[in-house]
């Protein structure tokens, strides 16, 4: 690896990503690149999708791969920032990686992402998982997100070691051969034990900004399976929740939906007439939302990959308070 930053890259295009324009996921990827350093990669060729050269208003699609040119560490901070990356950040980056760590091997890493941590870039955001695994890369080790999590969502999240590795497990999540499942904390109670929430969804414009709507019209396809798995009467509940599709905020919009948001969402728990008061609970603030578990086929095509993620502190007060029992969620609802 030299000291000035990565190599050519390539990356697969996640579902999260998908019909975004160009120029839009690479600032955000880049925060510390300039709109014009952006633009004259795309002018000379150096950005290209599926090997071909591409103009800024392109939209990727999901399973495309997109080369991206050498950049310096400093293109993963935000652009106003002055300070130099040095080896002591290096290290730093890599020390942190490591404590987030709960399942390695030779083709893959999967971190417990913390609460408050973005999985990549953008203009207001100081530090990324993308980032950190920046300073991973070397010779053999190329590493790359294949999906990602809300900023606030906690929880299993899975980096490929090698290019290859990447395009295999891109294409199993496009396959939906992947099985994902979360916990949440929602209020109040659903009124069913378990049901299926389904919804055309997209991004629109509402009070309080950007955010995801039910669109019938210009929608994408939604489906998510859920569990109550313990209740605190009708004030709040224990769910486990498996998304079919992978929307943006798909969980979070269809818990409220239902009339029963997740704890903490500022964006989508604001909509009740009567919403739930939970004065005495601490955390009460903080997205309840975590991926769980991730079960699916190896990318090696050896054996089964699943991986469990322990609970976010701010979770694990919320289950004391509640006296929910965690390991009533040890074994999965759907195979009871």
């Amino acid at each position: 690896m030299s000291g000035g930053g990565t190599g050519v890259q390539t990356t697969i295009i996640t579902d999260e990503d998908d019909k975004t324009r160009l120029d839009k996921w690479l600032m955000r990827r880049f925060p510390g690149l300039s709109k014009g350093e952006i633009y004259k990669w795309m002018r000379t060729g150096q950005v290209r999708l599926d090997g071909k050269r591409v103009k800024p208003d392109s939209r990727v699609l999901t399973g495309q791969e997109i080369r991206i040119p050498p950049v310096s560490w400093e293109a993963y901070q935000t652009f106003k920032q002055e300070k130099k990356v040095t080896e002591e950040d290096k290290l730093e980056a890599v020390n942190r990686i490591k404590d987030l760590t709960i399942y390695e091997d030779d083709s893959v890493l999967v971190i417990n992402k913390p609460y408050g941590m973005a999985s990549q870039g953008g203009s207001k955001v100081k530090e990324h998982i993308d980032g950190l695994i920046a300073h991973l890369e070397t010779d053999k080790i190329k590493p790359r997100l294949v999906h990602r999590l809300d900023k606030d969502t906690t929880g299993v999240l899975l980096i490929a070691k090698t290019l290859k590795i990447a395009r295999v497990l891109g294409e199993t999540f496009k396959t939906r051969q992947a099985r994902k499942y979360y916990w949440a904390v929602v209020a109040p109670t659903p009124q069913m034990n378990e049901g299926i929430i389904e919804a055309n969804i997209a991004k629109g414009q509402s009070y309080g900004g950007e955010r995801v709507m039910v669109d019938d019209v210009d929608g994408k396809f939604s489906r998510s399976e859920y569990w109550i798995l313990e209740k605190a009467h009708r004030k709040a509940a224990w769910l486990c929740l498996k998304p079919e599709t992978g929307r943006t905020h798909q969980l979070r919009v269809h818990t409220a939906m239902m009339g029963s948001p997740i704890v903490g969402d500022s964006k989508y728990g604001q909509d009740l007439e009567e919403p739930v008061e939970l004065e005495d609970l601490k955390q009460a603030n903080k997205l309840h939302l975590h991926a769980r578990r991730l079960i699916m086929p190896h990318p090696s095509g050896r054996g089964i990959l699943d991986v469990t993620a322990p609970l976010p502190p701010h979770m694990e007060d919320t289950f004391k308070y509640f006296e929910f029992n965690p390991q009533l969620g040890n074994t999965l609802p759907d195979e009871e």
